[in-house]
């Protein structure tokens, strides 16, 4: 190329004020940038060019640019930029170029036509910007997003996600099952899922998660492909981002078959206690009869009763499936058979579940002791006084200590003998592996119960 085909600012060295600041100016920029002729011939680059590359102008010239392209790269870039050469038009283009290093950068790449007052092309401006930051950026969100989006639809739940006004902007593939595509989800009502009866309880449970930025959580029942409705408990966790922009992220799982098994199970659940109260009323119909010419009228009060505290036990346990009973409402329920006196017991402890088959036991221990503190201890009189209290142990919280003690009643003797309640008691607790502590104080009875009662 001869200095005659250089712009008059290239001709002139750099010896004007204007030329050097725009050589200082292109110098410090932060890309790479290049001159070209009409014609598409480079003879300038910037500093920032020879410091990436670590080449020389006489390397560079020309077309030796094309030595630090990468080689899967270099003849898509020469087809595109030669075609913008032809017609004028504008270049863009990604690729990697070659460091001093010999590592690989991307770079995206733009030159614009400098055309003169005729339109002719004079030269080209061209510039390289690094985005390896950027792309790599992008990529590791392309590859969060694909992880997550085959995550979700791997789970056998419905997955979605909504923005901070409800609207959903992603369902996982399990949308099919409802009959609907994953695809422009926004388009949808999921309102339109939802059978009729929980419609306005569901959006009413959702708009005040919605305004309170709570977990959202609520069963209904959603149309599927089928047009059948199954139910499903929807559930929402609020997301704020690092923007401050509130996203929601739930699930909806499919319980149909599960409450269909725990209906059936309470269906179950109230025929076998029918069935077991029926065999506690025979069970006592033929203790009366077999029992009523040799046992006294007393002990078929006592067997009676005992009959009675045990029923008592069932009806609290039926009421939550047999499978745990608050204590305090299991005592209450003893504690009231016993008329009058029930007032001069006083109970606290924390809330307790006890497991069904505790239940049982603690129900009808604390029917012996009420029934002994009435005919002997603290019940027989007006001044006296029963603590009952409880307390789960802190290491093994399935462990529970139960202390009955009395107070105010006659004065108390050590038996000579363990009577049948005593012995009815420490069976009943070795049942559940427990262990009873039994104290004969001057002042009255105290009763410890200790074992893995909790359910």
């Amino acid at each position: 190329m001869s200095v005659a085909d250089e712009p008059p600012s290239i001709r002139d060295g750099g010896r004007g004020q204007g030329v050097a600041y725009l050589h200082a100016l292109a110098d410090h920029m932060s890309q790479l940038a290049w001159i070209a002729n009409g014609s598409g011939w480079i003879y300038w680059y910037n500093k920032r060019w020879f410091d990436y590359t670590g080449t020389t102008l006489d390397e560079m010239a020309g077309w030796g640019w094309k030595s630090v392209h990468h080689p899967d790269h270099v003849e898509r870039v020469v087809e595109r930029i030669s075609r913008s050469f032809e017609t004028g038009e504008p270049w863009e283009d990604l690729f990697p170029l070659k460091g001093a290093s010999g590592e690989y950068r991307w770079f995206l790449s733009r030159a614009l036509p400098i055309r003169d007052e005729t339109g002719a092309v004079t030269c080209w401006f061209g510039t390289n910007t690094d985005v390896t930051d950027q792309r790599e950026t992008e990529q590791k969100l392309r590859d969060s997003e694909e992880r997550f989006r085959a995550l979700a639809d791997s789970m056998p739940q419905l997955v979605w996600t909504a923005k901070a006004d409800g609207v959903v902007d992603y369902y996982s593939s399990r949308i099919r099952d409802f009959g609907l595509m994953p695809v422009q989800p926004e388009q949808w009502r999921w309102e339109d899922m939802i059978h009729a009866d929980d419609l306005q309880p569901t959006i009413e449970h959702w708009r005040a998660a919605s305004q309170s930025r709570e977990r959202y959580s609520f069963s209904h029942r959603l149309k599927m492909a089928d047009g059948a409705y199954r139910w499903h408990l929807s559930r929402a966790e609020p997301v704020v981002g690092k923007n401050g922009e509130l996203r929601w992220f739930g699930t909806a799982t499919d319980i149909d078959d599960l409450k269909a098994a725990h209906e059936q199970r309470r269906i179950l659940i109230e025929e076998l206690t029918h069935r077991v109260k029926n065999t506690l009323t025979l069970v006592q119909s033929i203790a009366v009869q077999t029992f009523r010419k040799s046992a006294s009228p007393e002990a078929m009060m006592v067997f009676s009763e005992r009959l009675n505290a045990l029923a008592a036990a069932q009806d609290v346990l039926t009421r939550d499936n047999w499978q745990a009973a608050p204590l305090r409402e299991l005592l209450l329920g003893v504690i009231g058979n016993f008329g009058a006196a029930r007032d001069q017991i006083v109970i606290s402890g924390e809330y307790i579940l006890l497991s069904a088959r505790a239940a049982v036991v603690v129900s009808m221990a604390t029917h012996e002791l009420c029934t002994n503190a009435v005919k002997y201890g603290a019940l027989s009189t007006d001044g006296g006084r029963v603590d009952l209290t409880w307390q789960a142990h802190s290491e093994t919280p399935d462990q529970v200590t139960i202390c009955w003690r009395e107070r105010g009643g006659p004065a108390v003797t050590t038996p000579t003998r363990e009577g049948f309640g005593t012995r009815l008691i420490k069976g009943l607790a070795a049942d559940v592996h427990g262990v009873v502590h039994l104290v004969y104080r001057r002042d009255g009875l105290e009763c410890t119960i200790s074992g893995r009662l909790a359910g």
